[in-house]
């Protein structure tokens, strides 16, 4: 597993995650550079994700977007906000996945295969902190080069108040 420095990895905020979704969406350009496997595995309210990532020729990241979305009657509801990042490697979350786990330092991947089983805890911990609201929201993930889309999953996240 990644590790992205977060000092004790049994506090990961005033919240309990539960996932209710995690499945692939369709991306916004017309061609897919990627073959992409996932699934998810809980322990508890600890949720890790696996994913093999096989990309079909060298590609440069050129983005990665995230829309969070309202919940209603386990739909996709309103827009609540968007978080795009223009340069992916030099955000303080993704840099660190991208570098080791794709191998990309300057964000070009190779052509290959890649797999790694993530801590969902600790990735959005990094990114949330404690700005959050308790609810049942989606996330909608793209990651995209210039030539193509690269992922695209569909996240449902339930933010429960910790007990204790």
């Amino acid at each position: 597993m990644i590790d992205l420095g977060i000092q004790d990895p049994n506090h990961y905020g005033p919240y309990n995650l539960n996932y209710t979704r995690f499945d692939f969406c369709l991306g916004p350009r017309s061609k897919n550079l990627t073959r992409n496997t996932i699934s998810l595995r809980s322990e508890g309210f600890k949720f890790y994700g696996q994913f093999n990532l096989t990309f079909l020729v060298p590609t440069h990241i050129d983005e990665v977007k995230i829309v969070v979305y309202s919940s209603k009657d386990e739909k996709i509801g309103n827009v609540l906000w968007t978080y795009k990042l223009n340069d992916p490697c030099k955000h303080f979350a993704f840099a660190t996945l991208i570098k080791n786990v794709l191998k990309a330092p300057t964000c070009i991947v190779n052509k290959g295969t890649y797999s790694q089983i993530l801590n969902f805890e600790e990735i959005q911990t990094a990114f949330f902190g404690t700005s959050f609201f308790y609810g049942k929201y989606f996330l909608k993930v793209t990651a995209i080069s210039k030539k193509g889309n690269l992922i695209c999953i569909v996240i449902g996240i339930v933010f429960t108040k910790k007990s204790g």
